[in-house]
């Protein structure tokens, strides 16, 4: 399977485990340490306890926000190696037709481990400061995006 395929199905996978509220598959889709760099910040999660903490944010989000669908749509993908992708996508985020915050772009590397693919780094347009995310806040805009 090509790279745009795997980190597409990685990416909608991961996706569906939030949206049916499975935390023991989400926490097979991330390996520790896992690290988010933000235009803010350089976040690293190094337990479980931390990865749960983002998990029920995420939950609390879906919920408060009233999501309906997010969309991450792969751009580009590269096998690095036979353990190793990287690649490039963006994220909608919508509670029905209506955005819940600006579309934005993403680099993640995933590790193959034990057959199963899993995100070691991701490297996003996010004003975010800490972990863990209650809101993504976009910025700068995606070009052509207005507010």
């Amino acid at each position: 399977m090509s790279a745009i395929k795997l980190l597409q199905a990685y990416l909608d996978d991961s996706v569906a485990t939030l949206f049916r509220a499975d935390w023991n598959a989400y926490a097979t889709t991330i390996a520790l340490p896992f690290t988010m760099i933000t235009e803010a910040s350089v976040l690293t999660v190094t337990s479980e306890a931390e990865l749960r903490a983002g998990y029920d944010a995420y939950q609390n989000m879906i919920k408060t926000q009233r999501l309906t669908d997010v969309a991450r749509l792969v751009e580009t993908a590269a096998k690095l190696g036979d353990t190793l992708i990287e690649g490039r996508f963006v994220t909608h985020m919508l509670s029905g037709a209506l955005r819940v915050v600006p579309p934005y772009r993403s680099t993640i590397t995933l590790r193959l481990t034990d057959s199963n693919w899993q995100a070691i780094s991701v490297t996003n347009s996010l004003a975010n400061m800490q972990w863990p995310i209650h809101l993504p806040r976009p910025d700068p805009l995606l070009e052509g995006e207005t507010p």
